[in-house]
């Protein structure tokens, strides 16, 4: 299975917010009904979201956070597309 993953730079939390509820928005367009979402406020003061169907290995995820290995207020938003056990691969 091919992956796809596209990380872009956001000039702060309000922009990256923006970026993710609209990505969430056109994704939304494209799926069908039997595509399910779900919503989860992270740790560090983002957001992601991530569909899939049951019995499917692929995913869709959109998220954004503040990067935690730089003391700037660097906030990244990230979209991906392809296996679920993939998911949580690190993204530089």
């Amino acid at each position: 299975m091919t992956n796809y993953i596209c990380t872009w730079q956001e000039s702060g939390e309000l922009e990256a917010k923006a970026s993710h509820d609209k990505g969430v928005e056109t994704v939304k367009q494209c799926l069908t009904e039997q595509w399910k979402s779900d919503f989860v406020q992270t740790s560090s003061g983002g957001g992601h979201t991530f569909f899939q169907q049951e019995g499917s290995k692929t995913v869709v995820s959109i998220r954004y956070f503040k990067e935690s290995r730089t003391i700037l207020d660097n906030w990244k938003a990230i979209l991906y597309v392809g296996d679920k056990n993939n998911l949580n691969a690190e993204v530089n």
